[in-house]
């Protein structure tokens, strides 16, 4: 370890906890031990992980923030920057028991999950509702589920592509795999602050189970292209204009 006024580095690291483990490489710089105290916005980190494990309530010492956050993640990967402003580069992810993310990420706004900024090139993204709704409580401290009902009906979801804009209004252009089918997209979506959603874009799907997701017998399985404007997630209440081939 090399410990000076204005670096930490350490090298083949092995930092362990009772819930954390961080190996293998960590560089911290600063302009003095002030600025630990503003440790978000003030330290710069460079960090490869390797088979490393990170419990969030290890991190508030640092990160007051990060206060009503419980949540453990594994990693494996490179990341560089700030906490409010980081980069990774094949950064492999795994939290809840059954999420998976690997890929190239830019992050700015972090602790404040609402006023972060997400450019995620996403070389594949697993995970279910159930999964989802575990994740977001631990790490917002919350129990109200953000991720609509009718998720359910899509079962284990793997996706490839790109991820970009806030968690309320951002750009999903890639391929989705469900049980119901496969959908590729390239769709706008924007949630108000009642968690309404508005949506436009367009899809393509193959093979897609259409008539399990609208609970319609007389519909089954098709395949289609087309330009959707739409708004809601509740089927009774969801409005939508289709453009299709």
């Amino acid at each position: 370890a090399t410990i000076d006024t204005n670096q930490l580095e350490f090298k083949d690291l092995l930092l362990e906890t009772p819930s954390t483990r961080l190996s293998d490489y960590l560089l911290m710089k600063y302009g003095s031990f002030k600025d630990f105290g503003s440790f978000i916005s003030k330290v710069y980190m460079k960090v490869n992980f390797k088979n490393s494990k990170i419990n969030s309530s290890d991190v508030t010492y640092f990160a007051p923030q990060l206060a009503r956050s419980n949540i453990i993640l594994e990693l494996d990967g490179q990341a560089t920057g700030f906490i409010n402003d980081l980069k990774a580069k094949n950064l492999a992810v795994r939290s809840g028991q059954a999420t998976y993310l690997k890929g190239d990420f830019s992050i700015k706004g972090l602790p404040s999950l609402k006023n972060t900024m997400l450019d995620l090139k996403v070389d594949q993204f697993s995970t279910n509702k159930k999964d989802l709704d575990l994740i977001i409580s631990r790490a917002t401290g919350s129990k109200k589920s953000l991720i609509p009902p009718i998720a359910t009906k899509f079962g284990n979801i793997n996706f490839k592509g790109r991820f970009t804009g806030f968690t309320n209004d951002f750009v999903a252009f890639g391929e989705i795999k469900t049980r119901l089918g496969r959908v590729v997209t390239d769709i706008n979506m924007k949630i108000d602050g009642k968690g309404y959603p508005r949506y436009s874009g367009m899809v393509k799907a193959y093979d897609f189970n259409l008539g399990e997701l609208l609970d319609r017998k007389d519909l089954g399985r098709t395949t289609l292209t087309a330009n959707i404007t739409g708004s809601g997630f509740n089927l009774n209440s969801l409005q939508e204009r289709v453009k299709g081939d």
